[in-house]
């Protein structure tokens, strides 16, 4: 059954790679709604949006993530099983490695995203990485990537946590 979610959390623009909590009631998303940039002309930019269930089941307004929306593109996040670990991609951006890297944020005890760091060049690579999944049980990490080896235009990787909680080099998931 196909619902749609409604004012309060589509815009005109697109809004797409939803992920929800383990609980179902925070939906985060990527939309490229419109904004001003320096109050005189209209922008589009991909950024993280958050849309909270409230104890009726009625979905929130969506808000943008300000504490990990800049001024490069964000999107396709995915967060851990208790919610305090933030998986996303930004692109071209000045810490970025490649096109599009995958960074981690963490929740800080009031409630904001803070800690961003790039998952750095064990994950990334000059291409393209984006579309983060995690693992049930959090110690792998599932992306695509359209870097140099692979079988297709865009590929399936996937890393590893490490003994000392470093992520393992990226291998690609295979032809099939």
């Amino acid at each position: 059954i196909l619902l749609n979610m409604g004012p309060m959390v589509n815009s005109r623009s697109a809004d797409y790679a939803p992920t929800l909590n383990i609980n179902s009631n925070t939906l985060l998303f990527t939309s490229k709604r419109s904004e001003l940039d320096l109050g005189i002309k209209q922008r589009s930019n991909e950024d993280l949006y958050i849309s909270l269930r409230d104890d009726y089941g009625i979905w929130n307004k969506a808000k943008p993530v300000s504490q990990i929306n800049s001024r490069y593109n964000e999107g396709s996040a995915t967060l851990s099983g208790d919610g305090q670990t933030l998986y996303f991609s930004r692109c071209e951006c000045m810490d970025c490695i490649g096109d599009c890297d995958l960074f981690v944020a963490s929740l800080q005890p009031d409630s904001t995203w803070g800690d961003i760091q790039n998952l750095g060049i064990n994950v990334n690579s000059l291409s393209w990485d984006s579309h983060p999944s995690l693992s049930r049980n959090e110690d792998t990490l599932y992306f695509a990537s359209d870097r140099l080896g692979g079988f297709g235009l865009s590929d399936i990787y996937f890393t590893y946590k490490l003994p000392g909680g470093q992520w393992a080099k990226a291998r690609n998931m295979g032809p099939v």
